[in-house]
């Protein structure tokens, strides 16, 4: 709770002076493809356990303020976005079990952006070329769900398969870090296009305290309770209007 009360002061107070400053307010609509992965060491060194990435969609919205003739500038947004991950019996053609969990946040990235210094050309909003952010991000949590699929002889068809709601097993806010980079291409003196990519990983325990428990491996070994995190890499793409 304290790291949550902290972040949100600290872009409060940071956007408040920015607000008072001279520079360039703009908006964007944004839209990504990720590749993510929700997982722990007491997972992957599970030899009896197959876990695979999931492919999934963000989308949101994201409001930023360019100072020093857009060398540098930052950069709030509110994104919805699905971390999610597979496991399935491994060591086997036919695995006779699997489960999918979908873990979906707001995340609230705050970010730096850096690009080299301009030109004189660069100091309009056509302000072409790389970038490179940084920031932290607060993730609150929206559902999480969890799918079982088990004795199918004909796999991946979803036999005896069952969704179940696992919200309450996770806690309620997460922070993460965040790295991108990617580039700038304007379309006319207000619009503009940004693309690249962007790096998410949780800083904290993604499970809440009563599952922090010790695990129990395939083959029956239990070891020490590690924690359990997400991490997702993707092409973010925006649409960018500067008032």
């Amino acid at each position: 709770m304290k790291t949550n009360k902290l972040f949100f002061l600290s872009i409060f107070l940071i956007v408040t002076n920015l607000t008072f400053a001279q520079g360039g307010f703009r908006v964007a609509t944004k839209l990504g493809l990720n590749y993510s992965r929700l997982s722990s060491k007491n997972i992957t060194d599970d030899k009896q356990i197959g876990y695979f990435p999931s492919i999934s969609s963000t989308a949101g919205i994201e409001f930023g303020y360019n100072v020093t003739y857009f060398n540098y500038g930052f950069t709030l947004g509110f994104l919805y976005r699905q971390y999610g991950q597979l496991y399935q019996q491994a060591n086997t053609p036919i695995p006779i079990w699997q489960n999918k969990y979908k873990v979906n946040y707001l995340d609230i990235p705050f970010l730096v952006r850096f690009r080299p210094t301009g030109d004189k050309g660069s100091r309009s909003f056509s302000y072409g070329g790389p970038y490179l952010e940084l920031g932290v991000q607060a993730s609150l949590l929206m559902n999480a769900t969890q799918s079982n699929t088990s004795d199918s002889l004909f796999y991946p068809l979803p036999i005896n398969s069952n969704i179940t709601n696992i919200k309450d097993q996770y806690e309620s806010f997460a922070l993460a870090g965040v790295i991108g980079f990617g580039a700038h291409h304007a379309a006319t003196e207000h619009f503009a296009l940004t693309h690249g990519l962007r790096a998410t990983f949780s800083l904290t325990d993604i499970k809440n305290k009563a599952q922090r428990t010790d695990f129990v491996q395939t083959d029956g070994t239990t070891t020490p309770y590690k924690p359990f995190k997400f991490f997702s890499i993707g092409y973010m793409m925006s649409i960018e209007y500067k008032f």
